[in-house]
This record gives structure tokens, C-alpha cells and sequence, in this order.
């Protein structure tokens, strides 16, 4: 492994643990990975010194997903798994996200329109939410790369295995640009009971 993609390990094997646990806690795991990113107006050094917004992210998120239905089968939690990456052309952070839902409920990310009721919305609304901003400043600051959503579970479309989530989720546990020293988490997940990991 070249150093430019060596890991973290202790970041890897938190990711192991969260994608283990994730998949015991439905019959069926939709996983998703986006990238939020600060306005490009904000100064870079607004941006680094900003070390709430993402957990105020997860907590917007988790409020709308909660709210979306109060059927038991299609009820979802949020489980997630972030790293914190500087630019090297910006300076300014941002954050590679692996979001981690109940299947039976949601199937993808969805299209990138924040004008329809769909996943996709609820992370940009959540982030613009975190950030203070109404939901279109938001537009163009939350990317979906390609192969976004991972499915795991039972069914024909449910293809993807544990093994596939860890390694597309192992890029958030690369060792370079990451922040290290400036007393705030480069790296994270949603909590993985002792007895699961």
C-alpha cells in the first residue's frame, strides 16, 4: 500500500466494528457515502474552527428521519461513520460521510433534488441546518460520488456483502489530510455497543 492510502488502523478497525454492528440491526442495511463541504465564501479559517457542525448534522438528520414515519417495520436510526479531510488547494476541511439507514425503509440516496421528499434531502437540509444557512445556500454542498449506495441484505437488488461497505468506508480511514493536533476528532463513529464490536 503506497503511502498515500495507508491507514489509520485504529480508524479502520472502529469502521469494521460500525459496519458489523450496522448490518445485525435490520434485515436489510442501505449504506451511503456523501461528502459535505463548507460555502466557498466561508474564510478557510471560519471553517477550521468549526467543530460543531457535524455533530449537529447527525443530530438534524437523525430528527428528520425520525419524523419521516412512525411505521415500526419502516422506522430507521442513523448510524454513520465521518472523517474530517483538508484541502490541499482550499485549506478548508470537509467530510467524507458513510450513513448507514434501515433498508426496508430506504433503497438509495436518491436524486440530487432537494425539492423531493427523499434521502438525498435530508442530507442537505440537515447540513444547511448544521451550518445556519436556509436550504438552498445549501445547494452544491453536498456531493454524492458515484456507486454511492451499498445494499446489504436479502433480495435481488441486495447485493453487496460487509466486505464491500468496509472497503469502499477504508478511504475515510486514510492516514494523509487528515487533521491531526488541533484538539478536534478527525475521525468518528456512531456508538457500536461493547458487546458488538
Amino acid at each position: 500500500m503506497s503511502s498515500a492510502n495507508e491507514l489509520n488502523q485504529s480508524y479502520y478497525n472502529s469502521l469494521v466494528s460500525f459496519c458489523q454492528y450496522q448490518v445485525n440491526i435490520y434485515s436489510r442495511t442501505l449504506f451511503v457515502r456523501v461528502d459535505l463541504h463548507y460555502p466557498s465564501v466561508w474564510d478557510a479559517s471560519v471553517c477550521l474552527a468549526d467543530s460543531s457542525s457535524i455533530s449537529k448534522f447527525v443530530a438534524a438528520l437523525k430528527i428528520r428521519i425520525s419524523n419521516a414515519t412512525k411505521d415500526k417495520t419502516h422506522a430507521s436510526s442513523v448510524g454513520y461513520a465521518w472523517c474530517k479531510e483538508i484541502s490541499p488547494t482550499t485549506d478548508k476541511p470537509h467530510y467524507h460521510i458513510l450513513l448507514a439507514f434501515n433498508g426496508n425503509a430506504y433503497m438509495s440516496v436518491g436524486m440530487p433534488d432537494q425539492t423531493v421528499n427523499n434521502l438525498f434531502a435530508k442530507i442537505c437540509h440537515s447540513w444547511a441546518s448544521a451550518l445556519g444557512l436556509h436550504p438552498g445556500e445549501a445547494n452544491g454542498l453536498v456531493y454524492v460520488p458515484d456507486n454511492a449506495n451499498y445494499r446489504v441484505g436479502s433480495g435481488a437488488s441486495w447485493n453487496h456483502s460487509v466486505e464491500n461497505v468496509i472497503q469502499r468506508g477504508s478511504y475515510l480511514c486514510k492516514k494523509t489530510t487528515k487533521v491531526y493536533g488541533d484538539r478536534t476528532r478527525s475521525f468518528q463513529t456512531s456508538r457500536v455497543p461493547k458487546q458488538a464490536s
